[in-house]
């Protein structure tokens, strides 16, 4: 695959993870980290794959605990700055509750900062929501393109796009089994799962009860109070054109495979489409 060349500029909100973890934190004292109230529960991602529909549905169980913002970035961008007591101190007024946060960018964290995650909160649960990484990339770009850069779709040359398709940032955002590896690495495989952007709209409660249970609450009974069909933060829809979607295609057709071979049915049609 070829593309014009250009350089991809980077705002500061899209600078890649950094990979080590700062050097007064890598043996952290758990001993006096023992008490201070962590999350029970992270959702790793993926960005642009359904999670703020999904913080906006578990922030409405009284049995659990979302602070705002949705995203806090604290592995990824305040670990320099923030000292584990402060991050925990977010979750402090959900005591009795069990307390979660969901941040995409912890995807792309490096297996230093995994394992610097299991450290602090070695029984944590781990949500991670994948979407057809052609479409994910394609909704990325969008996003990052026009909404955050405030460009009209119709200004944008194509060479801007392809920058942004292979740029590490939105490639590293559609290795899923790269993820799934480096996190499970540090936590045993039940600690994780792993469920799929479309049941979303196929089976909205089917996914939110295997994600309340994963994380220890009560399944609702009733769900009125769960308004399952709205949509949160989608954002700009453009229709991808063929030459766009002929590309990602190429990019992630060995991705696809390797998740096929590892999910099965819940990725035949992404994998149908290439």
């Amino acid at each position: 695959m070829s593309t014009p060349s250009s350089s991809f500029d980077r705002p500061a909100d899209r600078q890649p993870v950094p990979n080590e973890v700062p050097i007064h934190l890598r043996a952290p004292d758990s001993r006096s980290l023992h008490s201070l109230p962590f999350p029970n529960f992270l959702g790793i991602g993926a960005q642009k794959a359904g999670t703020s529909w999904l913080w906006k549905m578990l922030s409405l169980h009284p049995g659990l605990y979302l602070p705002e913002p949705k995203e806090h970035h604290y592995f990824d961008r305040e670990l320099e700055t923030v000292s584990p007591a402060d991050y925990a101190a977010r979750f402090r007024a959900g005591d009795g509750r069990i307390k979660g946060e969901i941040t995409p960018a912890y995807a792309t964290l490096s297996i230093e900062r995994v394992q610097f995650v299991r450290s602090l909160m070695p029984d944590a649960r781990l949500i991670f929501l994948l979407r057809n990484p052609v479409d994910r990339a394609w909704s990325q770009a969008l996003m990052n393109i026009v909404t955050h850069d405030g460009r009209r779709y119709q200004d944008v040359p194509p060479v801007d796009f392809y920058a942004h398709f292979d740029s590490e940032h939105a490639t590293d955002r559609g290795a899923y089994m790269t993820t799934i590896d480096r996190w499970e690495q540090a936590f045993s495989r039940e600690h994780l799962l792993v469920d799929f952007y479309d049941r979303i709209g196929e089976d909205p409660r089917g996914l939110l009860t295997r994600v309340m249970t994963h994380v220890g609450v009560v399944v609702p009974m009733d769900w009125s109070a769960y308004p399952m069909n709205e949509v949160y933060f989608e954002g700009v829809k453009i229709p991808m054109p063929q030459a766009y979607r002929d590309y990602l295609r190429a990019k992630f057709h060995d991705e696809i495979e390797r998740l096929y071979d590892h999910f099965g049915e819940p990725v035949r049609t992404w994998r149908s489409r290439v």
